[in-house]
């Protein structure tokens, strides 16, 4: 993990150190080593280094070849990285070593910008080229290395947070309405755009390229739509995916000290710690993952039994971090301090846990983030179905659909699964942009919702056009959203706090590819969930989790968050009722309802908790960022 800072000016002048140590201070909470400062010319970056990796640790970055001069900087790491062993820098004075960094500049060196479709990983790199007076920042596929930048006609800049790229003189740190907007609605869209006008985030899977008189941004790497994987035989799909995941896993076990994995007990975190200790018993015998989980004694949502059983069936080493409510307010010092959004409850409540992790010497943490948005299949199998010539399962998909939701339902999702295919993709994208995405009962003003134009955002990430296969589109519009976007950089952050690197092997490119690629109604089937996941890991579940149907929630976390004193402060504030995005006599009666009896924990609907802790994320930073 490592903290990025730099600076191009376009218009010629010279970097100097000193103009750095500001931007860089602001990201040096990434670091662990001595910070560094690298200027050439008109270009400079500062590198805040925490190793995470035994290569890294060997060779510092940046990584520069001697002959050209081309740099590299890095926050990240490649997975299979023997995809770019056949390039080499043979020039006089090249340190011959395998960093990932040095990876990337012999990449560079020899395929240009089409390096980019390379790697995988996760990653957000700049390189400097003083041979034609260029700098390129890459960020990877799914954007969980965060990379933001301002531009303006004389200068380039970007850095690891938000903070760092305001603190260049010269920034301003204007609000940017829309997204203030997305974000309220809790609809965000746009993977682009922060809560500043002057700063922007590198989207997923693109490649920026700046000289001094031209910028580009391209896209390098999207979900195939026309790209098919089928088997005659269901367990070639089974054998499959348990050769990708293995790999997912193993690529992530590089790393420096012990490794730990977030273990909840449900079945994304099972797998991966089955998965993960199987490979270390193969790799590296004698080596014990180390598995950290909340649990939530007394409550519906506690899966201790779960926990205990994966830990004994792998013999992991396990802390375990009871959580029965907030012992502090730490949301306004947050965002006074990354000039951005605090962090959810979700993220706040696992401070134990990442404090635990940090004082083992622990610095990569293993997640099952990403099975529930990739594995578990869409809602629209039934072409699948009739393709595979499976009426039976067509039946019981429709039947199980009814009992959920009622046979109308289950009618409307085959209609449209069916039709989906054979409606031109222009009328499709028309018709999804008929769709209304502010919620009805918003508590925002009508007139800011007009001046912003938030319905036309909210429609950014349409794909409809794109994809023939309806249950495809309905997962990469979800799996490559805004949202998930915007919750991956904020888990990062509040890792990169404590010194941890996440590592998500269900976010691997390669699967994701893969499970795209599959029938719906092999990921899920009859109404089960994840049902390629379960059988590809039958033997790597104990009992207790393999049968499970249920999923916990923990939205017990957000209402009892919402219920502090503080929180009701701001949430009841006359300020917040001022400002102009906010309806005052909806949002009035939205209190009324909502904590006239007391708020108990199950009195709040899921959205209804998302929606008004936003609300006062975004008030308190507004209040420390711009002091009203």
């Amino acid at each position: 993990m490592t903290g990025l800072a730099g600076v191009f000016f376009r218009d010629g002048r010279c970097a100097g150190p000193a103009e750095l140590e500001g931007p860089l201070a602001a990201v040096v909470a990434r670091g662990l080593d001595p910070p560094t400062i690298q200027v050439d010319g008109p270009c400079g970056v500062g590198i805040a280094s925490r190793p995470t990796t035994p290569e890294e640790a060997q060779f510092p970055q940046p990584a520069i070849d001697r002959q050209s001069g081309v740099l590299v900087v890095m926050d990240g790491r490649l997975d299979d990285p023997e995809r770019l062993t056949g390039y080499h820098c043979e020039a006089p004075g090249n340190k011959i070593d395998h960093s990932d960094a040095q990876r990337v500049l012999r990449a560079y060196l020899h395929l240009g910008a089409a390096f980019a479709a390379r790697l995988i990983g996760d990653y957000a790199l700049a390189i400097w080229d003083p041979r034609c007076q260029q700098l390129i920042c890459v960020r990877d596929a799914l954007g969980i290395r965060p990379l933001y930048y301002a531009i303006s006609r004389d200068r380039f800049v970007f850095g690891s947070n938000v903070r760092s790229v305001l603190s260049w003189p010269g920034v301003p740190n204007t609000p940017n309405l829309g997204m203030l907007g997305e974000y309220l609605a809790f609809a965000f869209c746009s993977r682009d755009e922060t809560l500043y006008t002057a700063v922007r985030r590198l989207p997923p899977a693109h490649l920026l390229i700046i000289t001094r008189s031209q910028v580009s941004i391209t896209r390098y790497w999207d979900i195939d739509p026309h790209y098919r994987i089928r088997y005659r035989d269901p367990d070639d799909y089974t054998q499959h995916f348990q050769t990708l995941f293995r790999q997912a896993v193993s690529d992530r076990l590089r790393r420096i000290g012990p490794i730990g994995v977030s273990l909840s007990g449900g079945l994304d975190s099972s797998a991966v710690a089955g998965v993960a200790q199987q490979v270390l018993d193969v790799d590296e015998p004698g080596a014990r993952l180390h598995a950290y989980s909340m649990t939530y004694p007394g409550e519906e949502c506690d899966e201790t039994p779960f926990i205990t059983a994966v830990s004994e069936r792998w013999g992991l080493s396990s802390r375990r971090f009871p959580w029965t409510h907030f012992d502090s307010f730490p949301w306004a010092q947050q965002a006074a301090a990354y000039r951005d959004i605090p962090e959810y409850p979700s993220d706040t409540r696992t401070t134990p846990l990442y404090q635990g992790a940090s004082a083992d010497g622990v610095r990569v943490l293993l997640t099952g983030e990403g099975g529930d948005y990739w594995q578990s299949g869409s809602s629209l199998p039934h072409r699948h179905l009739l393709e595979a010539g499976e009426i039976t399962g067509l039946i019981r998909e429709l039947r199980c659909e009814a009992g959920y939701t009622g046979y109308l339902n289950g009618l409307r999702l085959l209609v449209g699964s069916l039709l989906w295919g054979v409606t031109p993709g222009q009328l499709r994208r028309w018709i999804e942009s008929k769709r209304r995405r502010i919620p009805t009962t918003s508590f925002l003003s009508p007139r800011f919702i007009k001046d912003i134009g938030l319905e036309n955002r909210l429609h950014c990430g349409d794909c409809a056009e794109r994809f023939p296969d309806a249950s495809q589109w309905q997962m990469v519009k979800f799996g490559l959203s805004g949202i998930l976007a915007h919750i991956y950089e904020t888990t990062e952050r509040s890792a990169a706090s404590y010194g941890l690197e996440l590592r998500h092997p269900f976010l691997d490119q390669r699967l994701i590819e893969f499970s795209v690629a599959i029938p719906d109604h092999i990921r899920r089937r009859a109404g089960v969930n994840r049902y390629l996941l379960r059988r590809a890991m039958a033997d790597v579940y104990p009992a207790a989790v393999r049968e499970r149907r249920d999923k916990a929630s923990f939205e017990i976390v957000s209402a009892r968050a919402l219920m502090m004193k503080q929180v009701q402060q701001v949430l009841q504030s006359p300020m917040l009722l001022e400002r102009p995005w906010i309806a005052p006599d909806r949002y009035r009666q939205l209190l009324n309802e909502t904590f006239s009896k007391g708020a108990p924990d199950t009195l709040l609907q899921p959205r209804l908790h998302h929606s008004l802790w936003i609300l006062f994320a975004v008030e308190v930073w507004y209040r420390e960022v711009f002091g009203a």
